[in-house]
């Protein structure tokens, strides 16, 4: 029955706002705001009220000052939240932009890098292609140069066994067949009617076949030469095709070793200037990161608490008109109770 009894009372805060006492009841509707939210300056209107002389005109002042107050804080915070909330996402886009900007231009290095790389590698091996090949040709040329000198020196040789067999030819001609008889002793001959000796029979076949041994060895060795010749043509122009097409080669990769040279130069500018991009931008997104740093420094505890502020701000100013209210219509009282005690004087 106690507790009933206990229930059915009105709170500390309810009794003071049924009260008649038009100050209390202003100090009921402040404390319902206080008790739930500090503010000193809110304390200092509450003082102002507990203090038992004069009228409200002062405390009531305090209070349009306060809900002034009170107006603009809710008007600046709204305006920081504006700029809070587009200046985070403004600059979280940068650090984004920043960030995309400096991988791009790593792998801008890195394809420089690789670029360099793969012409030194081809530039060496065109070198050192070149190398083998000026090798080739000179021993191509030392090898020429002695299969010439071999030939000189064989076709001087059968050039001169040549005209030794020749010689030897005409000698063994003469040799075998003198010069032919008179016309005296060719009647002689005649009227003598002798036949041939064996003997004049057996010299005139040995004639014939040393003849035709000389006949076979010139032939075998004008066959030789020609082939010779044949060999010696078709070395040499084997040799110039060969430097011909070294030539060529030579030139190719020549020209190919200027162009991958002026790649990689290009390379090696274009990474160079990717370099300093990259430093300037990483510069840029260590400034950008601090300022969100500093934004969230700033801004952090008023978006988080910005809903919160605005409900008691709201409690606030809405108690504060309330207090404002009663103490209005009391102070009017009091003037008109003051007016009819003038009157009645």
């Amino acid at each position: 029955a106690l507790e009933l009894f206990k229930k059915t009372l009105p709170s500390a805060g309810e009794a003071l706002v049924q009260t008649s006492d038009p100050r209390r009841r202003a100090l009921a509707m402040l404390h319902t705001v206080t008790s739930k939210h500090q503010n000193t300056k809110m304390d200092l209107v509450v003082m102002a009220l507990q203090g038992k002389k004069g009228g409200f005109e002062k405390v009531m002042k305090m209070i349009d000052n306060m809900v002034a107050e009170l107006k603009k804080e809710a008007t600046d915070d709204e305006a920081k939240k504006a700029f809070c909330s587009n200046e985070i996402d403004k600059t979280e886009d940068k650090v984004k932009d920043h960030k995309r900007t400096i991988e791009s231009l790593e792998a801008r290095e890195e394809s420089a890098q690789d670029t360099m790389s793969k012409m030194e590698s081809e530039i060496k091996e065109l070198k050192a292609g070149i190398n083998d090949l000026d090798k080739s040709t000179k021993e191509a040329t030392e090898q020429r140069k002695a299969q010439h000198e071999d030939y000189t020196a064989s076709a001087a040789n059968d050039n001169a066994a040549l005209d030794l067999l020749n010689m030897a030819k005409t000698r063994l001609k003469k040799f075998y067949s003198p010069e032919m008889p008179s016309l005296v002793q060719m009647s002689k001959a005649a009227v003598k009617d002798e036949p041939e000796t064996p003997g004049d029979f057996k010299k005139s076949e040995k004639s014939s076949g040393v003849v035709a041994m000389m006949d076979l060895l010139i032939q075998d060795l004008t066959k030789e030469m020609q082939e010779n010749d044949f060999q010696e043509k078709d070395a040499q122009k084997d040799y110039e095709k060969l430097m011909a097409d070294a030539a060529r080669k030579r030139s190719t990769d020549s020209k190919a070793i200027t162009s991958k040279e002026a790649a990689a130069a290009d390379a090696q500018a274009d990474f160079e200037e990717a370099k300093g991009e990259h430093k300037d931008e990483r510069g840029a997104l260590l400034d950008t990161s601090k300022y969100e740093s500093n934004l969230h420094t700033s801004c952090d505890w008023l978006l988080e608490n910005f809903d919160d502020r605005k409900k008691a701000r709201d409690e606030e100013v809405d108690s504060l008109k309330k207090a404002k209210s009663v103490l209005a219509g009391a102070d009017f009282s009091l003037m008109q109770q003051k007016k009819g005690a003038f009157l009645q004087k």
